[in-house]
């Protein structure tokens, strides 16, 4: 406990709260209450929260005027995290396609000078939550497909967001890729 509160307690104070992520809980795995959160596996969120928790990072920490994170720890969490230790035969590598990671995101574009251009955050089931600096935009892609497998689901849900990148590009023109770009996976 670094802050001194639960990782319940903190994120609330730290970011449930100024985000206005109401719904949002890391205290229930597989619906049991648990002191001892797993953050990447036992969220309980809505849509609208993760939504606006997306928005947050999209706008570079800050929401509705308010600061939650500095810019630079934006920048940080979508800096490569991973460097040497890459691994194509880690299974969410296998899955995604993509070998770059940051804090929480993976990193689906990249500038060559390291800079985040496209970054996502594929769900086992297809969940799918994606900030496109490119083309200013941000969204979540909300599936649930438990019947298939995740290497069916995953890479999925980037073809549909890439259909809604399209129908952007025609209402508004094609997003603006720094030169060059480093495409990873997908």
């Amino acid at each position: 406990m670094v802050t001194g509160m639960s990782f319940e307690a903190a994120f609330e104070q730290r970011i449930g709260g100024p985000v206005g992520m109401a719904s949002t809980r890391f205290d229930e795995a597989g619906g049991t209450r648990t002191r001892n959160p797993v953050p990447a596996a036992s969220v309980v969120s809505s849509l609208h929260d993760y939504g606006r928790y997306v928005q947050m990072i999209a706008t570079d920490g800050e929401i509705d005027g308010i600061r939650v994170l500095s810019a630079n720890s934006v920048r940080e969490m979508e800096r490569d995290q991973v460097g040497p230790l890459r691994n194509e035969n880690d299974f969410a590598v296998r899955t995604t396609g993509i070998d770059t990671y940051g804090l929480g995101l993976w990193r689906d574009v990249t500038s060559t000078t390291d800079a985040g251009v496209v970054s996502s955050g594929n769900g086992a089931y297809g969940f799918y939550p994606w900030i496109d600096r490119a083309r200013s935009s941000f969204g979540v892609l909300l599936v649930f497909d438990s019947e298939h497998s995740s290497e069916y689901a995953v890479p999925y849900s980037p073809r549909i967001v890439h259909q809604v990148w399209a129908a952007l590009d025609a209402e508004s023109g094609p997003g603006t890729l720094p030169t060059p770009t480093v495409i990873n996976g997908r």
